[in-house]
This record gives C-alpha cells, structure tokens and sequence, in this order.
C-alpha cells in the first residue's frame, strides 16, 4: 500500500501539482487532495529566507500524516525550486528539503541532473555537494540516480559516474538517459 507526498507544490493557487497528479494517476494512488502538496513554492522559499521554517515543518509533518495513515511506505518528492532561485538562494532552499526529510524521518534518494548541459565534472561536483549537505543535515543520503543523460554520451557517463562516485562512497542506483515524455 503506497503514498505519494510531495510537501512543496509548484503552483502558487490551490493544491494542484502536475508531478502529484501523473505520479497519482499513472500508478492509481490514493491521494487525498488538499494533503499531498500543502506548502506552495513562495511560502517554502519565503520561510527559507527569513529563517522561520518550524510553522512550515508542522504544517508540512500534520498533512504527511494524513497522507502516511495505513501506508506501508510513502514515496516523497523533493524540490529544486528552480523556477525561483537564483544560485546564491540554493543552499537556503536544500536546507527546506533537508528539514522536511529529517522531520519526516525519510531517507534520500537524489535525483540528479545529467542534463546535455553538464559535464561528468559537474554531476559529480553536485551529487558530492549534496551529499555532505545531507550529512551536515543529519539526513540518511541513501544514493543517486542520474536522469536526463544525452543518448550520444550515456555510455561513457554511465562507466565514468558510477566509477567516480563509488569511489566517493555514493552509491548509484542508476544512470537513466534522456527521453522526452
């Protein structure tokens, strides 16, 4: 018996997220409308800036509840919030996800860009970075999947990460190519 959790919703009205609602549909969850996105993007970005995240973390804590109620496991997605960062907010907004997985008590799985644009230097930089934020965090880092690597480089990414983060002692749960939906 499976949830879908997805504390931080994109939309500024109404509890309406496209991810929740494919994720929702696609493997027919039950998902309580109104509990599954509580928090919209400008009220978790707002409470990263002023430093007040603990009126977020309770409202964020008493919808999962609600969502967790007679699940076996509760799948969570995280935010980048990359609509309304610039760089210099990103590590206020990690921390927003690093509280909501420390207060909910989940483990992390990172998703990681492999983006066309990035370089094997580049996912290794942020996938590493992200890891010792949630080590610092007090977060359970339980690995990577690396998503979106172009076609015409997957092979030699998906030798090259999988090498250079074992050595890092991340592991890698998978290196997925691009694939336009």
């Amino acid at each position: 018996n499976v949830g879908f959790f997805k504390p931080v919703r994109r939309s500024l009205d109404g509890y309406v997220d496209d991810d929740v609602e494919a994720i929702c549909e696609i493997f027919t969850l039950d998902c309580p409308f109104g509990h599954t996105g509580p928090i919209n993007i400008k009220e978790a970005k707002d409470a990263a800036d002023k430093g007040n995240l603990d009126v977020l973390l309770g409202k964020v804590q008493s919808h999962y509840e609600k969502v967790a109620q007679d699940k076996d496991v509760v799948i969570i997605e995280g935010t980048d919030f990359g609509e309304i960062i610039s760089l210099t907010d990103a590590s206020s907004v990690f921390d927003v996800n690093i509280s909501i997985a420390r207060i909910l008590e989940a483990k992390v799985l990172l998703v990681a860009n492999g983006g066309a644009d990035k370089s094997v230097d580049n996912i290794v930089a942020d996938v590493s970075a992200s890891r010792t934020l949630c080590d610092n965090g007090d977060c359970d880092f339980m690995g990577v999947i690396v998503n979106g690597v172009p076609s015409e480089r997957y092979d030699e990414i998906d030798i090259t990460i999988r090498k250079e983060l074992k050595d890092r002692g991340i592991r890698v749960f998978g290196v997925v190519p691009y694939n336009p939906v």
